[in-house]
Order: C-alpha cells, then sequence, then structure tokens
C-alpha cells in the first residue's frame, strides 16, 4: 500500500470494503474456505482493486483481523503507562474488557487462526500486545531500564496469545469463562512482575537491580 493510495478516498474506501468484507464472512466460515470470489463480492470491488491493495487473500486475511485487534487494543487496554501494584484493578479490568471483545468474536478470530493465516494472525497478535507491554504495561518502567531479560515482552506477548488461542478455539461448552481466563493471565503476570525488576506485587517478591549489582561486583 502506497502513501497516495492511502490519501485517495476511493482507495481508502476499497480497503475499508474488503477488509469489513473479509470480517463477515470470518464470522461466518474458516479462513480457507473464504475465496477471492466471495470477498470481492461482498465488497463491491473488482479482483483487481484486491491484489492492488493487499497483494493476496491471505494477506487480506491478516490485515483485516490485524485492523480489528487493533480497535479493540485501543478500546481495552490502558492509554497510560501501568508500572506497580497499585494499577493491579484497572489492568484486571482491562485484560478482562479485551477478553471480553474477543469472545464476542470468537468466530472471527477462530476462524482466522485456521490454514494458511494461522501463524501470520497469531503473530501479529503478539507482537501487538508486546508493544502495548513495552509502551503502557506493566513490565515498561522494567523494559524502559533495560532491567529484564531481552524480548521479555515478546514472550510474555506470544505466551498469552498462546493462551487465549487455546481458549477461543474450545467449544463453547467447554470453553472457561471471561473471569476465569482473566485470573490466569493476571496470575501469570504477577509471577512475571514478582520475578522482574519493577515493583512487585507481594512484599517479599521481585528482583531489584541494586541486588544484581551486588551479586555481579561480588
Amino acid at each position: 500500500m502506497t502513501d497516495t493510495a492511502l490519501m485517495d478516498p476511493r482507495s481508502v474506501r476499497s480497503q475499508d470494503a474488503l477488509v469489513r468484507a473479509t470480517l463477515h464472512l470470518l464470522a461466518e466460515r474458516q479462513a480457507d474456505a473464504i475465496s477471492v470470489t466471495d470477498v470481492v463480492h461482498l465488497a463491491e470491488v473488482s479482483r483487481p482493486t484486491l491484489y492492488q491493495h493487499f497483494g493476496d487473500l491471505p494477506t487480506l486475511i491478516v490485515a483485516a483481523v490485524t485492523a480489528r485487534l487493533q480497535t479493540l487494543f485501543a478500546a481495552s487496554l490502558p492509554n497510560t503507562p501501568v508500572t506497580t501494584a497499585k494499577d493491579d484493578a484497572s489492568g484486571s479490568e482491562a485484560i478482562h474488557d479485551l477478553l471480553q471483545h474477543l469472545l464476542d468474536e470468537a468466530d472471527v478470530f477462530r476462524h482466522a487462526l485456521h490454514g494458511s493465516s494461522g501463524y501470520p494472525v497469531i503473530r501479529q497478535l503478539a507482537d501487538l500486545l508486546a508493544r502495548r507491554l513495552q509502551e503502557r504495561g506493566p513490565l515498561h518502567e522494567a523494559l524502559e531500564r533495560g532491567a529484564t531479560p531481552k524480548h521479555l515482552d515478546r514472550f510474555i506477548g506470544h505466551g498469552a496469545v498462546g493462551i487465549v488461542a487455546d481458549w477461543l478455539d474450545v467449544p463453547p461448552a467447554d470453553r472457561e469463562s471471561v473471569d476465569e481466563v482473566t485470573a490466569r493471565l493476571t496470575a501469570l503476570l504477577h509471577f512475571q512482575l514478582d520475578h522482574s525488576c519493577v515493583t512487585p506485587t507481594t512484599p517479599d517478591a521481585g528482583i531489584c537491580t541494586e541486588h544484581i549489582d551486588t551479586e555481579e561486583e561480588a
């Protein structure tokens, strides 16, 4: 997609129509059961338009799901840095809200995870979460100081996404509630916070820079 295309209202409308059509179809069927013909017919655009803007159908599917995820992340997760245990309540609420939004559109994300688009979708979701952790999340302070291992944000992001993807893929009758998954993710995040160089969630937990420096000097 070029900058010129982004500035052209007609191009923007075509891209939006293709994204909306793709999300609509993903709510009905798995990604591998969707064809280019299905998408362009529903979007009321030509096949060359799809190829012009996205290159191919798998790329469009990933772009559509990523756009939806970005909207959900922006609506659910905190807009200010969360660095201490006192922010636990609001952080848990944000996780709960995001999970509820994902559950409300579970079919879209479940269907996107199957087939050739599956791994790229998971990678995009994990990257979004890692960036949010780096910029706004509870590990923000430690990551800024470099007091935690490199790529910890990506490690946590991919782990959390794996849990959520497995959760959404379970049949509704056997699926854990949003409250249960929120509690599980919060407990895992607390564990990481308690072993990182940030304000711990329990009084006797945490590893601080001073301790690390002392051990290195010894």
